[in-house]
This record gives C-alpha cells, sequence and structure tokens, in this order.
C-alpha cells in the first residue's frame, strides 16, 4: 500500500484554504449571505476558526474570495466553449447567451452575488477590487472578439460596449433574484444588450 504524500506547510494551507471555500460557496449559496455564519462554515469544513482568520480578514472576504473563484471558474468554462465555436460572430454570441442562460437559472447564486453587491457597496476597498477583476475581464473578452470589430475600432468604444454588457448583466441578475423577471426574459434582454452594442461600434465604424 503506497503511503500518502505528506504535504508541506504551503500544500497544507492551500488544501485547506481550498476546503474552507468549498465549505463557504455551499452554505452562501444555499442559504445566503446573511444566513451563513463563520462559525456553520467551519463545522462544515472540520476545521477551526482560527483556520478562517488565518487564510481570510472576515467573512465579507471569504465570501469575496467564493464568488471571485467562481467568477473565475464560469469565465474558464465560457472561453472554453467559445474556442470550441466556430468563428463566426454570432456562434460566439450563441455560446455567451447558452452560458447566460443557464449561470442565470441559479437562483440562489444569484441572489447571493445580489446580497454581496449591497455589502460591497459600503466597502471602498471591495469595490476596487471589483474594479480590478472586471478590468482583467474586459481585456479577455477582448481577446475573444476582436476579430470581429471593425479594424481600427477604439478602445474606449469597445470598453463602452464590454462595460454596458456588464452593467445589463449586473441589472438582470438581480432582476431575476427579486422574481422581477424570469431566465427566458434575462437572456433575451442580454441578448438585446448585445446587439445594440455591436451595432453601435458597427456604426461608429461607418465613414460619415
Amino acid at each position: 500500500m503506497t503511503s500518502r504524500k505528506a504535504l508541506n506547510r504551503n500544500e497544507s494551507r492551500e488544501l485547506i484554504r481550498e476546503e474552507l471555500l468549498d465549505a463557504a460557496e455551499r452554505l452562501f449559496v444555499s442559504v445566503g449571505y446573511h444566513g451563513t455564519s463563520v462559525a456553520a462554515i467551519v463545522a462544515s469544513a472540520g476545521r477551526t476558526v482560527g483556520a478562517v482568520y488565518s487564510n481570510f480578514a472576515n467573512k465579507e472576504d471569504l465570501c469575496f474570495e467564493v464568488i471571485k473563484r467562481r467568477g473565475t471558474a464560469e469565465l474558464s468554462s465560457v472561453i472554453s466553449d467559445l474556442a470550441a465555436a466556430s468563428d463566426d460572430l454570432d456562434a460566439r454570441v450563441d455560446v455567451i447567451i447558452a452560458w447566460w442562460s443557464r449561470l442565470s437559472s441559479d437562483s440562489n447564486l444569484l441572489i447571493l452575488g445580489a446580497e454581496y453587491l449591497l455589502v460591497m457597496l459600503r466597502d471602498t476597498e471591495r469595490q476596487s477590487a471589483a474594479a480590478e477583476a472586471i478590468d482583467r475581464l474586459v481585456e479577455s473578452a477582448r481577446a475573444l472578439f476582436d476579430d470581429h470589430l471593425p479594424h481600427g475600432t477604439p478602445d474606449v468604444e469597445y470598453e463602452k460596449a464590454v462595460r454596458g454588457i456588464l452593467a445589463t448583466a449586473t441589472g438582470l441578475s438581480v432582476a431575476q433574484a427579486a422574481g422581477v423577471i424570469d431566465t427566458v426574459e434575462s437572456t433575451a434582454l442580454l441578448l438585446d444588450a448585445f446587439q445594440l452594442r455591436m451595432a453601435r461600434i458597427l456604426d461608429y465604424s461607418q465613414p460619415n
């Protein structure tokens, strides 16, 4: 029988951190941000309170890391699907719309996102971290769609388009979490936003 390799200090710390994130994600998604306590996360992970605070500043920080990790995984998923799609703008938009339809059907995840947005409104550090994450997302998205944009499209027009779509998606997720719209309506409205923004870029590129 092969003995398990002993973990070094950094590996052990990373394992504990991932276990805490796994437990936190399960609880945050199932019972919400305000319904989740550090004590419940500790109990679910089988770790100590000290393990939480040696890896995260507080519950807000832990929730941010959960959302960031989930966001990174979702971004990797959609990028993989986009890479497998045909090299056609409509096909790539279809991939994103299908991804959004799946993601936005997870009502508990949408509610968690809306809860965290409210927490973040009073935390300038969290707002700055979110802004940095959005900047990285804007750059990643450009690499996927650059070939389909008119030659010479100014950076400012591109960024306005992506940020406009992100703002629309954020608003739609909150509206869906509140029960104002359903998944079908949310998906249709996001598609409208894509088409509108692309039309504006195309209009901008036309000679006067």
